[in-house]
Order: C-alpha cells, then sequence, then structure tokens
C-alpha cells in the first residue's frame, strides 16, 4: 500500500509542474511576465531535458503575495 501512496504523490507533484507557457496561460498572466520571474529566481523550476516547468504552487503563492488585501481589514477593526 505504500508503494501505491507514493506514486500517487508523485503523480500529483507531476500535474503541478507546468511549462512557462501553460502556466503563464493558466494563471492569467504573461509569457514574458514568467520568464522574467524565472529568469530572477523567483519561481522555482525543474529542468527535465530541455523543457523547463514551473511549480504551479510556487507561481500560484508568488501571484497572491502581490495581492493587496488591507481592504478585507483582518486586524479586527471596524469602520464607522
Amino acid at each position: 500500500m505504500e508503494l501505491e501512496a507514493l506514486r500517487q504523490a508523485l503523480l500529483a507533484l507531476q500535474s503541478d509542474l507546468k511549462t512557462v507557457e501553460k502556466a503563464a496561460e493558466d494563471i492569467g498572466l504573461t509569457k514574458d511576465t514568467v520568464r522574467g520571474w524565472v529568469e530572477r529566481g523567483e519561481v522555482k523550476t525543474v529542468r527535465v531535458g530541455r523543457r523547463v516547468l514551473i511549480n504551479m504552487l510556487e507561481l500560484r503563492a508568488r501571484c497572491l503575495a502581490q495581492v493587496d488585501l488591507s481592504f478585507l481589514n483582518l486586524e479586527g477593526e471596524t469602520d464607522r
């Protein structure tokens, strides 16, 4: 059973790796933006042969880090 669990985990990881082009398309960014982040080391990648694959979890986290959530008022203060 442990072998099957490992196989499932590997498949899950693989499905969350995408090419720069597919990652940009899926997340709604330009290929140039994603390539720039890759070149500057702001998003982790895995090289498989000649292909560079992006960890989508890392890319999503990078995008969310840039979102301004101050309007949510998470500190419990109320606007009156």
